[in-house]
C-alpha cells in the first residue's frame, strides 16, 4: 500500500478547551493544537470523533503525498506536523504546518478541501505528526 511508503502517520485529535480559544486573526501554534488534541483524547466524545474521521484523515494524507510529491525533497525521510480545526459546518480552518515549507502548504491545501462530519465541539482541533522512515 502506498500509504506505508510515506512512513508512519501518528494521528491525534481533540477538543478545544474553553480557556484555549485562539485570539481573533491569529492562527494557533502547532504546540497549542498538539496540547488540545492530547487533552481531547481523554474524553469519550473526542475519541469517538477521531475514530469516525480517521479513515478520511488517512486517505487525505495519502492523496496529499501523491499530489505534493514534486514539492517534497525526500519524502521517505520527511518529518513534519500539521494541525487544523474543524468547524461545526465540517470545514477546515486555522491550518498550520511545521516546518512551514512549500510542501507543507501543498499538504495543508489538501486537508482544507475535505468536508468532515460535524464535530462534537466547535473548532475541533486535529493534530497529525508525520515521521519518515528511518
Amino acid at each position: 500500500m502506498k500509504q506505508a511508503r510515506w512512513g508512519r502517520v501518528l494521528l491525534a485529535a481533540g477538543i478545544v478547551a474553553a480557556v484555549q480559544v485562539a485570539r481573533a486573526g491569529e492562527p494557533p501554534t502547532i504546540a497549542a493544537l498538539k496540547a488540545e488534541s492530547a487533552e481531547a483524547l481523554k474524553g469519550a466524545e473526542g475519541m469517538a470523533y477521531v475514530t469516525l474521521i480517521a479513515k478520511t484523515l488517512q486517505e487525505t494524507f495519502s492523496t496529499a503525498m501523491e499530489k505534493c510529491e514534486p514539492a517534497l525533497k525526500d519524502p521517505m525521510s520527511m518529518t513534519f506536523e500539521i494541525g487544523f480545526r474543524i468547524t461545526v459546518e465540517g470545514r477546515t480552518v486555522d491550518v498550520v504546518t511545521n516546518p512551514a515549507t512549500e510542501a507543507g502548504k501543498c499538504v495543508a491545501g489538501q486537508f482544507r478541501a475535505v468536508q468532515y462530519p460535524k464535530p462534537p465541539y466547535p473548532r475541533f482541533p486535529i493534530y497529525l505528526a508525520v515521521k519518515g522512515a528511518d
